[in-house]
């Protein structure tokens, strides 16, 4: 069926082919849905296009939605104040999986291979930092593995094959440090290690693409219990 707008990009299938999923609504009614085969999911004011992903056997779908206060022009998934014609609701998304709201202020997320866990950013509104921003945590399965430096963006996350361990590189641009936060515990990179990539084995050190000092690149391994990398 028609249902306003159908946004661009999230017009998807299950790896089976047997489930469509895409997003639509209309601007101006504030009832942006996912629509699963064409059944609506829950309504909300709006659902940025790219946030849409759904799971290999169609049986799972994650999103982000605002429900948030309108203020101002607003085209389509790009929050610029360029069109005329659709609304900007400001404040921060939730992250929503299967119509079900798992947080109210959520960043960026990722997804296990197998599905089976999540990873994402939290935002909390009420502590505004000194110099912009808010203060983020990184969330594992709705539960909080770390906080944030102030400033910091998260440069690479990255699950293991079995979708049990994940680890990841965030940068820290007001203190100038990379770390890497493993297996429930945040690690500061030495400085001349510059990290770029990280990859997450099952179990053991995990791999690093970094810079040297010089500028070089190197493979380093980085074992959690020791916290320290070492070159290959």
């Amino acid at each position: 069926p028609i249902f306003g707008d159908v946004m661009k990009g999230t017009v998807l299938f299950s790896a089976d082919s047997k489930t469509l999923f895409y997003a639509a609504g209309t601007p101006h009614k504030r009832d942006y849905a996912v629509y699963r085969n064409g059944k609506p999911g829950t309504a909300f004011n709006f659902i940025p296009g790219y946030s849409l992903k759904v799971s290999p056997d169609g049986q799972h779908v994650i999103f982000k939605a605002f429900n948030g206060k309108e203020e101002g022009p607003f085209l389509g998934d790009d929050p610029s104040p360029r069109g005329m014609n659709q609304m900007w609701y400001v404040g921060f998304p939730s992250l929503v999986k299967d119509d079900q709201i798992l947080d109210n202020a959520s960043g960026r997320y990722w997804i296990s291979p197998d599905w089976k866990h999540m990873v994402w950013g939290r935002i909390d509104s009420t502590q505004k930092l000194p110099m912009g921003g808010f203060a983020e945590s990184l969330i594992d399965d709705g539960k909080e593995v770390a906080k944030l430096p102030a400033s910091a963006e998260v440069i690479a996350l990255e699950f293991s094959a079995n979708g049990r361990r994940w680890a990841a590189l965030v940068n820290s641009r007001l203190a100038s440090e990379v770390q890497i936060i493993a297996d429930g515990r945040a690690f500061v990179l030495p400085p001349f290690v510059r990290a770029e990539t990280i990859t997450c084995p099952d179990s053991g050190p995990l791999k690093l693409q970094a810079r040297d000092g010089r500028g070089v690149v190197r493979i380093y391994q980085f074992d959690p219990t020791h916290g320290r990398p070492a070159a290959n």
